[in-house]
């Protein structure tokens, strides 16, 4: 798969969940004729982390650090939720895995207040985010593909595997990427019920 898209797009970008994953790759890689120039290996987050600071569009990515500050700071807002640690940590995490997808959502039924009141300040960090010139890199992560498509980037193709799943920011990553060149998902067939020949 590897080498018929190198052969096809001149460049492939081999996309695994680790970093420990991504150097056995490169490793075994290195030792293949024909696949040690040309196929460049990462995991999702490193390959968007490097990309955006060529394509993106200025924002810096937020530390951790500073995203426990300013979710901190937004909760300084909040009347009923408290500013412990755990309420931090909880809305940076949340903050982290999903924040454009959640900061201003509507209100789904079924949620309390309190989540209510949570999600209202994702959207005051999300505020804060902006005002600092910062971004998430979930964000990040849904914007760049067509960050790159707007600035003429070319990726050439993109091979994802060993993932079991995708969180969502790397699905947007994915689809937009999908838009507008090759994506293959490679998908290992293990010994489970939806496999099993009979």
């Amino acid at each position: 798969l590897l080498r018929d898209a190198l052969a096809a797009s001149g460049e492939v970008v081999l996309l695994v969940p680790s970093l420990a994953q991504a150097l056995d790759a490169q490793r075994v890689l290195a030792g293949l004729d024909g696949l040690s120039l040309g196929v460049s290996v990462s995991t999702p987050d490193l390959w968007v982390r490097e990309r955006w600071g060529v394509w993106g569009d200025g924002r810096e990515l937020v530390s951790r650090a500073a995203r426990e500050l300013l979710v901190e700071r937004a909760l300084a807002g909040s009347e009923d939720l408290g500013r412990s640690s755990g309420m931090v940590a909880l809305l940076a995490g949340l903050a982290e895995a999903g924040l454009p997808w959640l900061a201003d959502a509507p209100r789904p039924e079924g949620v309390t207040d309190a989540e209510v009141e949570a999600v209202g300040v994702l959207g005051a960090y999300a505020r804060e985010l902006e005002r600092c010139g910062l971004v998430e890199p979930c964000a990040a992560a849904a914007e760049l593909p067509s960050l790159m498509r707007t600035a003429g980037a070319r990726t050439g193709a993109v091979v994802l595997r060993g993932f079991s799943e995708l969180p969502r920011a790397q699905r947007e990553l994915v689809c937009g990427l999908a838009a507008d060149g090759e994506v293959t998902v490679v998908v290992e067939a293990g010994d489970n019920p939806s496999t099993a020949s009979g």
